[in-house]
């Protein structure tokens, strides 16, 4: 998935599961209902239809993934609950 956004490319996802949590709350691309082919046919046309509508969601992602990011992230929340 970090993969992907760092490239540029919007995710399809089980809705029911980390991965699609993930996707819906940072705007990485679209999900679908497991078991659903329908569905998931529904995501890939919406997503063939406004890729570019992600490349910001993506792109600001992709930067929050970088490991000195993650690290400053890590170490500011191990402060807190030191500091607690």
């Amino acid at each position: 998935m970090r993969r992907a956004c760092m490239t540029g490319v919007p995710i399809i996802g089980n809705q029911d599961s980390d991965i699609g949590e993930i996707i819906d709350r940072y705007d990485l691309g679209e999900t679908f209902t497991r078991e659903s082919g329908q569905d998931l046919c529904q995501a890939i046309v919406s997503l063939i239809n406004s890729e570019e509508d992600y490349q910001n969601s993506l792109e600001n992602y992709a930067r929050k993934q970088h490991w000195e990011e993650a690290g400053v992230a890590l170490k500011r929340l191990y402060r807190e609950v030191a500091e607690t």
